[in-house]
């Protein structure tokens, strides 16, 4: 598995951390949702999913080194 950063814009709501469950969630000051971790492939394609179904604006994905 690798780690990656995801970020949207705009703050997640509450409620909606769920469908993240296995993830870091967290809203930046800058109005912006970090959504990390570390995922497979197909658990990736998902959050993408996640995203697009909730309406949010897809900014960056990163494949990072975070242990």
């Amino acid at each position: 598995m690798d780690y990656y950063e995801i970020t949207v814009k705009g703050h997640l709501k509450k409620k909606r951390f769920i469908m993240f469950e296995e993830l870091e969630v967290s809203l930046q000051s800058d109005g912006k949702t970090k959504i990390t971790g570390r995922i497979d492939q197909p658990t990736l394609h998902a959050v993408i999913d996640h995203v697009r179904d909730l309406g949010l604006t897809l900014l960056s994905v990163k494949k990072g080194d975070k242990l």
